[in-house]
């Protein structure tokens, strides 16, 4: 017996330790074996094994390889379970595979997937009370009867309202479920049911009608303080209102006659009651109006207001004789100051008078800078950061009442490609001999700018160097690393200046669009602006913001495998709530390349520098052009 118990130790102990240690045990387990399309099935999964951090549970058609899953979890946790449902009718199974690998340990029966019995699609919509006050709960009854609701929707409309009119949106909740509304306009409305985030009607309610309740009215007003001014002067407008749901309320200025979208500027309203000053820089006639809750429902009109130019007093005739701008040179180079003497006649007012810097042919309200006077030195000091033609003018009192006008001088491009950054840090440095590209979407482009105004124009004659513009309207992260190659690197750059994310971004903002008026009002802007330019946002992938950075940092380690230098665009999406200009700053700094911080500072949402919601206008991207022309400097 002794020896008997000898010799199974000694073979014991040759014997792999797989063979003697306990062998583990995985399970895959199915409630139903048949389901209908449009159902879940559930797989509860079980194991013995200690270590099962990377095991994953995945989905296949029966037959399909192990590489074929059509969805994936990792199991976390010895016993759980995993729910799915499947796309397309057919036969199924699900698989245990070990540490994020392919080696499979178990296997489920087959589930079966059939299609759906044929169904008459009933869809109603259904109020109980067909006259409401304004702010009154609607409730309206939902009766869907399709195979699939996850993506349909009801809107509310004015009758007279196309479908696209929708005034306020929300997501179907279940076949038979209530949907809670309230309407602050009076007015005939009706609701719309349709399909799968389209346009398919499918079903409509009856009108309900909204009153105004007798013992609330609500009342807005608008007055101004002068109905006559000369161009350049201030006209304050007092508003006030009774309302005491107006947070999205807003005043805008606009010429009279214009439409609705057509404003100057414009303003949100804070508390019941304010003040609004607004500066008179161009003849014609205006008016301020009150729309309601970030739409566009008028509530009130000012009085309107004209705008002329001012009287010319017995000193400011024809030539403005008496009045002289003189510059210290006709001749400058980049950088340096130029010192501008003037004169004004005997017994001239001094208070407000100002000197601007312009280029010649750009109207009086374009300047680049100015200086008020300085009645002790009669002399201003203005330092010239660009190369070309310019000129001073001389106002009075504030306004654009322009009373001389200087010689021109030039700027000479000795020194416009100087560069001024630091650039110890910056790789491949000094650059190869080779081209320098604008990779970029619709602003390199040039969306919204006329012929040869966008930024990339504008770089090429400041600083005498060609740039081959590949911006592609449209372009996600991911489409310019597909035609990365192709665009860039098959040129052979010598530096390529990186203008991307934008359109990333707009479509994750496009996606959480909240089901409100303003958020629906966003929507069909951004739709506008998507048939204007010929593409569809829900047609733009959906790329996570992670991916996003990813993508960049692909596409800079890229390009400066080549030995190019890398010039990375900056911005904060402000219009959109969203602040990422530190992940472009951040990526710079880890690639080594050159950083052109929040180029749209001052720029979005200001009407004098946009051609539309997104782009920029001549003026806009002048000041693009501004911020990225020192990078590129250090690159030439």
């Amino acid at each position: 017996m002794k020896l008997f118990t000898y010799l199974c130790i000694c073979v014991a102990a040759f014997l792999p330790a797989a063979l003697v240690a306990q062998t583990n045990s995985y399970t895959l387990e199915i409630a139903d074996n048949t389901i209908e399309l449009g159902q879940s099935v559930t797989v509860n999964w079980d194991t013995s094994a200690s270590s099962i951090t990377r095991d994953w549970v995945g989905l296949f058609v029966t037959g399909a390889g192990d590489r074929s899953y059509l969805d994936w979890e990792y199991t976390t946790t010895k016993s759980g379970d995993f729910t799915v449902t499947p796309t397309t009718p057919g036969r199924y199974e699900f698989r245990y595979f070990l540490n994020n690998g392919y080696e499979r340990v178990a296997q489920s029966a087959t589930v079966t997937v059939t299609p759906p019995p044929t169904q008459v699609r009933d869809y109603r919509l259904e109020i109980a009370d067909r006259t409401v006050a304004t702010n009154e709960p609607i409730i309206l009854s939902i009766k869907a009867g399709g195979t699939s609701i996850t993506r349909d929707w009801v809107g509310l409309y004015r009758t007279s309202a196309s479908d696209r009119q929708f005034i306020e949106w929300k997501t179907v909740p279940g076949r038979n479920s209530n949907l809670t509304f309230a309407i602050d306009t009076p007015g005939t409305y009706e609701f719309r049911y349709f399909l799968n985030n389209g346009y398919e009607r499918v079903a409509t309610s009856e009108t309900v009608t909204v009153e105004q309740p007798d013992e609330e009215t609500l009342t807005y007003q608008l007055e101004i303080d002068q109905t006559k001014v000369d161009r350049g002067e201030r006209v304050t407008l007092s508003w006030n209102t009774n309302s005491r749901d107006n947070a999205r309320d807003w005043i805008g200025l606009y010429r009279v006659g214009s439409s609705p979208n057509s404003y100057l500027d414009w303003a949100y309203v804070s508390g019941r009651a304010g003040t609004i000053d607004a500066d008179t820089n161009r003849v014609g006639t205006y008016e301020f109006r009150y729309y309601l809750n970030n739409g566009y429902t008028l509530a009130a009109t000012s009085d309107s207001f004209t705008v002329s130019e001012p009287e010319p007093n017995d000193q400011e005739i024809g030539d403005q004789r008496g009045y002289n701008l003189t510059p210290n040179k006709t001749r400058y180079e980049r950088g340096e100051t130029a010192r501008v003497t003037w004169s004004v006649p005997q017994n001239t007012k001094f208070f407000r008078n100002w000197i601007g810097l312009y280029r010649p042919g750009d109207p009086d309200t374009r300047f680049i800078k100015f200086e008020y006077v300085d009645v002790f030195s009669f002399t201003e000091t203005f330092r010239l950061d660009n190369d070309g033609t310019y000129e001073f003018r001389f106002f009075t009192n504030n306004s654009y009442n322009k009373v001389a006008t200087s010689d021109p001088i030039v700027v000479v491009n000795d020194t416009s490609v100087a560069c001024t950054l630091d650039t110890d840090d910056i790789a491949n440095l000094p650059t190869p001999n080779g081209p320098i590209i604008a990779l970029g979407d619709s602003i390199t482009f040039g969306i919204g700018a006329s012929t040869g105004e966008d930024y990339v124009s504008e770089l090429e004659d400041r600083l005498g160097v060609n740039i081959i513009n590949a911006g592609v309207s449209g372009d996600t992260t991911r489409d310019a690393l597909e035609r990365l190659e192709d665009d860039v690197l098959d040129r052979n750059p010598s530096a390529v200046i990186i203008f991307l994310g934008g359109n990333d971004e707009i479509r994750r903002f496009y996606a959480q669009l909240s089901d409100t008026l303003a958020g629906r009002n966003l929507q069909d802007e951004l739709d506008e602006l998507a048939d204007d330019l010929g593409y569809d946002w829900m047609g733009v992938p959906l790329i996570p913001r992670q991916e996003t950075f990813d993508n960049i940092e692909t596409i800079i380690e890229r390009i400066q495998d080549t030995g190019a230098a890398t010039i990375v665009v900056g911005f904060d999406a402000a219009i959109y709530d969203s602040r990422i200009d530190d992940n472009y700053r951040q990526i710079a700094r880890e690639t080594d390349s050159f950083f052109v911080a929040d180029i749209y500072d001052g720029i979005f949402g200001r009407p004098r520098f946009m051609s539309d919601l997104v782009h920029p206008n001549n003026a806009g991207y002048d000041i693009v052009a501004d911020r990225i022309q020192p990078a590129v400097a250090c690159v030439i």
